[in-house]
């Protein structure tokens, strides 16, 4: 926890793989589509390092909220709140 309150990212692994554009959108969807309840964008950062990853950005933070932007623009996201996003079914409606 830091001394503001929020809560502190897991540390990269050495082995990390860098994510950027398509495959970061890529395993955003797959972390979306696997969660019980919708994420906020600082729980897939923490996620995304707990898998072995990092965002290869010099702006992590706002490489990840642009990826999530282009898949709400996309239909494959949902912005349920500043910040936090679900997926959007798959299944067809009929």
């Amino acid at each position: 926890m830091l001394a503001d309150g929020r809560r502190a990212l897991p540390p990269i692994s050495r082995d990390a793989v860098g994510l950027w554009g398509r495959r970061l959108r890529a395993a955003c969807r797959k972390l979306l589509g696997s969660a019980r309840e919708p994420l906020s964008l600082t729980d897939l950062h923490a996620m995304l390092h707990r898998q072995g990853f990092f965002i290869d950005s010099g702006h992590p933070v706002k490489a990840l909220a642009d990826a999530l932007r282009y898949e709400v623009l996309e239909g494959r996201a949902r912005r349920v709140a500043r910040g936090v996003y679900s997926p959007v079914s798959s299944r067809a409606v009929g």
